[in-house]
């Protein structure tokens, strides 16, 4: 999947306020991208354009998405509905609200199924085992309702349902959000295996840069709907050179460096409707200079695929 100048915008009070400005990325074969940043930074934006799941406010005012040589922003419903699920699958933020509370587990994965495959009903049993396989969910827990499960095991039955279908890309949308750290490591490494064994991509959307810099061979760190640096994950954690992906780094607590001092990002991301002039960073950016709030910093190349935007990167 391609994705080239996204820009996206939401209707609010008669006017349009951009999420998203600009962005472009790739996720190649077999090949895991992390979109990282704070909250508010238009990283589930991003997933909802591709896939056009925008509430009725959101409009892609500008830019390419291209899958398979389609054009999802331009082709008609029809063909893209066959894509999501077949193509494209997305893993939700939320289990609980994402499952159908008054249906059993089982009978969601075979509505999903029915709507996509015309297999017979071994066919469609065997689809479901192989799921639950590589999700790891046991298959006696296909009769129970949602709110049966743990968390744990819904956000399981959420990766095996995206798994349905086969789909060569897989958009997790904070697949670990209210799961406590075990979990949440058990979680991840059944999707770094999953995609091991399927060969299937992963864009990751998370706000932990701790979990792009463990399973992600990309890294996208986003503000303000932007793409502040962009390179392979090893490079960017190693280099960085975009102030507030540096700054995010020195943020994010080390296991085994418990000698590292935590440094806390000043104060908060901008809203839509008060962006600030220039670079968007200014306000917390403690190497801002006069030039950074007259003009828009470009997204400079440092070597190979690192890219990372900044007046002085």
């Amino acid at each position: 999947m391609k994705v080239e100048n996204l820009k996206v915008s939401y209707r609010l009070r008669n006017r349009d306020l951009t999420a998203v400005n600009g962005v472009s990325f790739s996720v190649e074969r077999a090949q895991a991208v992390g979109l990282v940043g704070e909250s508010g930074s238009g990283k589930t934006t991003v997933a909802l354009a591709v896939l056009r799941l925008l509430p009725a406010n959101g409009n892609v005012s500008e830019g390419r998405v291209t899958f398979d040589d389609m054009e999802l922003i331009t082709i008609p419903e029809e063909e893209l509905a066959r894509i999501r699920w077949e193509g494209i699958s997305m893993v939700p933020q939320n289990s609980m609200s994402s499952l159908s509370p008054a249906h059993r587990v089982g009978k969601v994965f075979r509505d999903v199924l029915r709507a996509h495959f015309s297999g017979s009903e071994e066919e469609v049993d065997a689809r479901i085992s192989r799921a639950v396989e590589l999700a790891n969910f046991p298959k006696k827990a296909l009769e129970f309702y949602p709110h049966q499960m743990s968390g744990g095991m819904r956000q399981r039955a959420l990766i095996a349902l995206s798994m349905l279908c086969q789909p060569k890309l897989v958009i997790a949308d904070e697949p670990t959000t209210a799961l406590d750290v075990i979990v949440q490591k058990q979680i991840m490494d059944e999707m770094k295996d999953l995609r091991r064994r399927v060969e299937a991509s992963l864009m990751i959307i998370t706000h932990d840069i701790g979990i792009v810099s463990e399973y992600c061979d990309i890294m996208v760190v986003m503000y303000a709907g932007m793409v502040f640096e962009y390179g392979p994950t090893e490079e960017v954690i190693h280099d960085p050179r975009s102030p507030y992906t540096k700054l995010l780094l020195k943020s994010h607590p080390l296991l085994f460096d418990t000698a590292k001092q935590i440094v806390e990002i000043p104060g908060d991301p901008p809203e839509l409707e008060r962006i600030p002039v220039g670079c968007p960073f200014v306000p917390r950016c403690p190497y801002a200079q006069s030039i950074c709030k007259e003009a828009e910093p470009p997204l400079a190349h440092i070597s190979g695929n690192h890219f990372a935007r900044c007046h002085f990167v």
